[in-house]
């Protein structure tokens, strides 16, 4: 397992961070720092990948492990970390470069907006949850990253919240976000009976 690896998913969470907290007033620097964490991941992303192509063919393709005891209850103990197998490099690939390309092509699509900043810590935010989802070593840590891509995409799909509905077919931006997080609840809660 490349010991960069958790810095895949922390570089999109650390842009979310700033702009959220310091860049929120400096709209195309918000996107800068977006697009810069996105981009960084993915530089990470590809190294990961090539590390995993490298690895010898005799190897066999078993996921590498990497976790660290999170809560203890009783007998059974939580743990959280990393997995990385040849699924998850070419995932992180994948997830990084679609929310790379995203990324750049809504500094167009969104300048002018006054809610350009939250729009940029909404897609770092959904970046972190998918690839949390690639790395996650056991179905406790996927579930939470499943939930917080649920979070962001009700957050992504509602965000012009004051806009009123175009049609009967298309409702408010508010509507439809809240009929996606109700059904993504349902598929949740087979989610977490099957865990």
């Amino acid at each position: 397992m490349p010991s960069f690896l958790w810095l895949i998913p922390v570089l999109p969470f650390g842009g979310f961070l700033v702009t959220t907290f310091l860049t929120r007033r400096q709209t195309r620097l918000s996107g800068y720092v977006a697009i810069g964490a996105t981009g960084a991941a993915f530089v990470f992303a590809v190294a990961a990948l090539l590390a995993e192509v490298a690895r010898p063919a005799s190897t066999p393709p078993l996921p590498d492990v990497s976790q660290v005891p999170w809560y203890t209850v009783g007998g059974i103990t939580l743990s959280m970390g990393l997995l990385f197998d040849p699924l998850a490099s070419i995932m992180l690939v994948v997830v990084t470069l679609v929310s790379l390309l995203v990324q750049i092509y809504s500094q167009g699509y969104m300048a002018g907006d006054p809610g350009y900043s939250r729009y940029f810590a909404f897609l770092g935010l959904f970046t972190m949850s998918m690839l949390g989802i690639v790395v996650a070593p056991n179905f406790l840590q996927m579930y939470v990253f499943w939930e917080l891509v649920g979070l962001s995409s009700y957050l992504l799909i509602g965000f012009w919240w004051n806009r009123p509905a175009a049609s009967a077919e298309r409702p408010a931006p508010a509507a439809a976000a809240v009929k996606a997080f109700v059904m993504t609840r349902v598929g949740d809660l087979g989610f977490l009976i099957g865990i």
